[in-house]
């Protein structure tokens, strides 16, 4: 009897590389649904479409799992930030870098409420002040690499653009939270709104040479 041929196609074998991201990805969904001691390993793995084994292979332990999900989209995160702002006068670099904030939380809304959303877990809030902080330095940074940019003020430069990048960071990141609440309203609007008020801002703190 001749074989009967399907149209079914085969299902394609993941790579170590691709499992491990499906599974950071199941694991970041989880623990930003449930918190770190509420999520299970159990559950990881059926929001990943693996095995419990699966996971101790790359993963020792549910610790070590979190730390890793949350390093690997930190790394991300901040990699978003240092990839967008170099183009045009510095209201539309600034406009830049918040748009890149917008868009990495709306395209990662699960990642970015495990980064930067409310943590009663002391390990994650830890990992979340280290976090705040390499973002600051990284803006701060950019304040001082600026050549149309320089402070005025009792401060030493660095002292105030660490203090201004603080600042800054600090209200983009709650508006783009705020607009995940609130997806009804305009992105392009928060956007146009965190440029205006913010950039106004660093203007007057920061006058043009």
């Amino acid at each position: 009897m001749p074989l009967v041929r399907t149209n079914i196609p085969a299902r394609r074998r993941l790579t170590s590389e691709q499992r491990r991201d499906v599974l950071l990805d199941a694991a970041a969904r989880v623990f930003a649904t449930h918190g770190y001691h509420a999520a299970s390993i159990e559950q990881i793995a059926t929001q990943a479409g693996i095995t419990k084994p699966v996971i101790y292979h790359h993963f020792p332990s549910k610790k070590q799992l979190h730390r890793a999900v949350f390093e690997h989209y930190a790394q991300q995160l901040l990699a978003t930030a240092a990839s967008h702002g170099h183009d045009g006068t510095p209201k539309e670099r600034f406009r830049d870098l918040v748009a890149g904030m917008f868009a990495f939380a709306h395209e990662k809304p699960h990642a970015w409420q495990l980064l930067l959303g409310d943590s009663s877990d002391p390990e994650t809030a830890l990992l979340q002040r280290q976090l705040r902080a390499a973002g600051t330095e990284q803006s701060a940074a950019r304040l001082l690499d600026a050549a149309d940019l320089r402070f005025d003020h009792r401060l030493s430069q660095r002292k105030t653009a660490e203090a201004v990048a603080e600042l800054v960071r600090s209200a983009v990141d709650g508006l783009v939270s705020w607009s995940l609440q609130h997806p009804e309203v305009s992105r392009a609007a928060l956007i146009d709104i965190a440029t205006e008020l913010v950039w106004s801002g660093l203007r007057q703190t920061a006058p043009a040479a």
